[in-house]
């Protein structure tokens, strides 16, 4: 495609130039035709969707058919195969709309099949019309012939597949774990009606292209085109794109066009080339500049949530830049004739001030406070005054206007009240933290042990955190700062659960008000709904693993690496033990040299938030289950937690000596899971598998962590730590970070770091009992 390209510029080198200036001269009213045109064209390709998946039953709004068009489209560009490969992509929005996995293939297959169906339909009279001519009829037979004959292959596999032929049978052969989803894909029932309408949906799309042909030559030679010549030209161009591997024809298509105006529809050559370029700037370079755009049609968007803040440093910058170099004298001249000297100065005085404000404004936009956008936007209304009135600047006084309209089209995204002057230096993480008093305390204490519902919940009271207690002290929030950013561990604890979007909303706006955005880390799949109601974003993360208690058994062929590694412990004399509270003071000696071995053999700091820290004092209230030597060493340990979902237990602190016998966490994680199996507990919570679990990434974060993950050797120990798990998991609950913007997201990683940070309070907090009452 690329040498097809260089291969047309370097042939019409000659007239390209010539070419360029007539497309510059463009007639208004067809241009203004050929852009409606593009507008139904991509109205008739989101309807081929809509149709397409109603064949399956389910509805999409056209508007969201549209958006993913655009990006689909957009894409398709830069791929292999792209009008294929380009149907993997953007299919979270519309699993939101109820579509499972075999509603999205077969929907996306019907779009695909009246795409090319279509295009059959309009060859056949292309054909007809261009049997006259050599080029532009028998030349066409060939790649005609081909297309006909692999729509019919494709048709023709898709039939045998539907009535269980040998398509079905060879797919079932190479894919036997698949056979269920194949079988579902099968049966799965298709209206014929919206099919139908999905290929008149597609035709429509076949005549916009002849319609561009047409208004192509209109414009660019003056004179109309035979409604055969336009019909062959957008055919011969359209076949050389469906066949083209990648970059959707560029060069082949624009090579094509032009030999069919000048060789069959007598158009001079450069009013061909001009009406070529003419064509793909309305077929193909708009459509693709608006699947970019679509990218952006989110006001929370990352390039519209720091664009508002560059283009104010670049307004900023050149107000002062233009009030220190001196004005064109004409203007000046001209302007003095209307007013007077003393305004023209004061003009000239209020854009340097301006300038100078907007550049420390930039940065408070960029944090979100609505005071700077306010503030933003009464000066720049100034300086685009002021730039007219000093000099006639009207290049900088548009520039402003454009700002102008930029900051009042993202100005929802500016709520966050501006922080009191003492909290903009920056302080220690240590002087960040508010410690609860105890009254608070003690009410959020009483919450957890009554409505706690999450293995997470005892994290909530630990020392590191600060508490936000509703204004009736019927649930709290559990948080660490960051700077700016508020880091919620997970959600609320609540007396009533349905009172979750209230309370959402009465922490979010206490930190609005203090200036602070929020990010809620390892929330659970079942509150996403609240989070999304207000405008909130998820981000999987990774995945918790769950014991079922109940089935456990070292029976079998799947545990049979854990009896191995039970046995190669027990026979290089190594026992499990379990103790309970309290403990002794050697015991927890001895503990605690197992632990700050762990941390030294790993090069580790101990980290909190959503894991707890060895604390002798605290470690004495749980029990704790360990491996010893026959002299009674303590090789490892693991400490027990409460937990207060519903018959559920945990842990917190798994560690050992560098000079543990191989299996031993092995043999550790069967003796918690026996001694909670005593305890009639019914589940175990495993802990979370950092990135684990991204089989079916939505956004394009997910996609990069996912490739990150999976390509690189950056998280080989949560590959190890996941696979670990995965001896004992029986489920796997999925967690998310949940986040406002995509600036905030970006900041996460960084934020979650420093909050992890352990910083040891002044006190020991009493130890909390799990007894869970409420779910």
């Amino acid at each position: 495609m690329l040498a097809l390209g260089l291969f047309f510029i370097r042939s019409e080198g000659p007239v390209l130039k010539q070419a360029l200036v007539a497309f510059g001269e463009a007639p208004l009213i067809p241009t203004l035709l050929a852009a409606l045109v593009t507008g139904l064209y991509v109205l008739f390709s989101a309807r081929m969707y809509v149709d397409g998946f109603a064949a399956t039953g389910a509805r999409v709004p056209l508007g969201e058919a549209v958006r993913l068009w655009l990006r689909r489209n957009f894409i398709s560009v830069f791929l292999p195969a792209g009008g294929v490969s380009s149907m993997a992509f953007f299919n979270r929005s519309l699993r939101r709309h109820g579509l499972d996995d075999r509603r999205l293939y077969l929907g996306s297959l019907v779009y695909f099949l009246a795409g090319y169906s279509s295009l059959l339909l309009i060859t056949v009279p292309a054909l007809l019309f261009g049997m006259g001519t050599l080029l532009s009829g028998y030349a066409l037979l060939g790649p005609v012939g081909a297309f006909v004959l692999l729509l019919a292959a494709g048709a023709g596999y898709v039939c045998s597949f539907r009535r269980k032929g040998w398509a079905y049978t060879r797919l079932v052969r190479k894919f036997p774990r698949a056979a269920a989803q194949l079988e579902d894909l099968r049966t799965q029932p298709l209206d014929r009606r919206a099919i139908a309408r999905a290929v008149l949906a597609s035709v429509g799309v076949e005549l916009c292209g002849v319609a561009h042909v047409w208004l192509a030559v209109l414009a660019m030679h003056g004179s109309s085109l035979s409604l055969s010549t336009a019909f062959v030209g957008y055919v011969t161009a359209t076949l050389l794109l469906a066949f083209s591997p990648a970059l959707r024809g560029l060069g082949a298509v624009e090579l094509s066009l032009t030999l069919v105006l000048t060789r069959v529809g007598q158009v001079p050559e450069t009013a061909a080339v001009a009406a070529t370029l003419f064509y793909r700037i309305f077929e193909f370079w708009l459509p693709l500049l608006l699947g970019l755009g679509s990218f952006f049609w989110q006001r929370t968007n990352l390039l519209l949530r720091v664009a508002p803040a560059f283009l104010t440093l670049l307004l900023g910058l050149l107000n002062l830049l233009s009030a220190l170099t001196p004005a064109l004298t004409y203007r000046v001249r001209l302007l003095k004739e209307f007013l007077p000297i003393d305004l023209l100065q004061l003009s000239n005085g209020l854009v340097i001030a301006a300038g100078g404000l907007l550049v420390i404004l930039s940065v408070g936009l960029l944090r979100g406070y609505r005071s700077a956008w306010v503030s933003t936007v009464v000066l720049v209304g100034l300086s685009m005054v002021a730039h007219l009135t000093k000099a006639i600047d009207y290049e900088e006084a548009l520039f402003a206007a454009f700002v102008l309209l930029v900051l009042w089209y993202t100005g929802a995204q500016y709520r966050l009240a501006s922080p009191p002057v003492k909290r903009l230096v920056r302080l220690r993480p240590s002087a960040l933290r508010v410690p609860p008093d105890e009254e608070t305390y003690g009410t959020a204490r009483q919450l957890t042990e009554q409505h706690g519902h999450s293995a997470l919940d005892y994290f909530k009271l630990y020392d590191d955190k600060e508490l936000f207690l509703l204004p009736d002290r019927t649930g709290f929030f559990a948080y660490r700062r960051s700077v700016r950013l508020a880091v919620v561990l997970e959600g609320p604890v609540l007396a009533r659960y349905d009172r979750f979007p209230e309370a959402l909303k009465i922490f979010e706006t206490d930190c609005r008000m203090r200036g602070r955005q929020v990010l809620y880390y390892r929330v659970d799949e079942q509150d996403l709904p609240f989070f999304e109601a207000i405008g909130r974003k998820p981000l999987q993360i990774g995945q918790e693993g769950i014991v079922h208690l109940d089935k456990f058994t070292l029976e079998g062929r799947d545990r049979k690496s854990l009896r191995n590694a039970l046995k190669r412990v027990q026979s290089a004399g190594y026992q499990t033990h379990t103790y309970e509270p309290p403990l002794s003071g050697r015991l927890a000696q001895q503990l605690r040299a197992v632990s700050d071995e762990w941390l030294r053999t790993e090069e580790l700091r101990e980290t909190a938030f959503a894991q707890g820290v060895f604390n002798a004092g605290e470690i004495k209230h749980q029990p704790v289950v360990t491996v010893e030597d026959e002299e009674g060493k303590v090789v490892a340990f693991a400490n027990i937690i409460p937990n207060f979902a519903p018959e559920e237990g945990t842990y917190d602190l798994i560690r050992k000596t560098d000079d543990a016998p191989s299996g031993v966490m092995d043999a550790l994680m069967v003796g918690l899971i026996t001694y909670l199996q005593k305890q009639g507990k019914r589940r175990m919570n495993l802990g979370l598998a950092p990135l684990s679990g991204l089989t079916e990434p939505g956004a394009f974060p997910e996609q990069a962590l996912k490739l990150v993950y999976d390509r690189t050797t950056v998280f080989t120990h949560f590959k190890g730590l996941r696979f670990f798990k995965e001896k004992f998991a029986d489920e796997w609950q999925t967690k998310y970070l949940v986040y406002g913007d995509d600036l905030d997201l970006m900041q996460a990683a960084v934020a979650i770091q420093r909050v992890s940070r352990y910083l040891p309070g002044d006190t020991l907090r009493p130890p909390l009992r799990a007894e869970s009452t409420v779910v």
